[in-house]
């Protein structure tokens, strides 16, 4: 029985289906050879909020029926699909919550997580509600990743500080490694990186489906 879902998302009428057929036939490969369900949406942003806050309620839906859920943004592609998500290391460490946290180096922002690549188990319901009933961030540019760092004990005012191991623990987050979120600007990553993901400050979206068609050819 399949216990794992794979989550991409664009937003209805936001204009990144293009990225969402880019990012499908990786993506599928993935779950094919480690037996996930693929799940594509198009939902709406949620009233009020800015687009990226819609991976919440669907991984929330998706939680319902599957032990696992890893969310892909529609921006990423899936470089190496001989790994699976760590899912085991995190089940063995008592995690159920599992992003990169990452160095930005513009615009002093410091350390920061990136959910494009998320991944949750059920035991994460809770978190996921906090972080959507948290109630700043809605519209601002880092969206659900400020409510995220606000809800797990990040220092706010910027550049942030990497989360301290306490609250790693007390949250159950797990430290995904970086190939698993590799950015376009992170060169030296690149040619290891599990996952690509054509993200970063001045990419628009030309540049991402340059990017993303370029790492499809590889």
């Amino acid at each position: 029985m399949t216990t794992t879902a794979v989550l991409s998302i664009a937003v209805r009428d936001g204009g990144y289906e293009p990225l969402l057929e880019l990012t499908t036939p990786r993506l599928a490969a993935w779950c094919n050879r480690h037996g996930y369900d693929l799940h594509l949406e198009r939902p709406r942003a949620p009233e009020g909020r800015g687009p990226a806050w819609a991976k919440i309620p669907e991984m929330l839906a998706l939680l319902k029926v599957y032990d696992h859920v890893v969310l892909m943004d529609c921006d990423t592609v899936v470089m190496r699909t001989d790994e699976p998500f760590p899912f085991d290391k995190m089940r063995g460490e008592d995690r159920v919550m599992a992003v990169c946290e990452q160095e930005v180096p513009w615009a002093g922002e410091g350390f920061v997580p990136n959910t494009g690549v998320w991944g949750v188990t059920r035991g994460a319901i809770p978190l996921l509600q906090e972080i959507w009933d948290f109630p700043l961030y809605h519209n601002e540019p880092w969206m659900e990743q400020s409510a995220y760092m606000a809800v797990v004990g990040y220092t706010m005012t910027k550049p942030h500080p990497p989360l301290p191991m306490e609250n790693w623990v007390a949250h159950r987050l797990f430290s995904l490694s970086k190939d698993w979120n590799v950015s376009a600007s992170d060169t030296a990553l690149l040619p290891t990186a599990i996952v690509r993901h054509a993200s970063g400050l001045g990419i628009d979206f030309d540049q991402r489906v340059q990017l993303m068609k370029g790492w499809l050819g590889e």
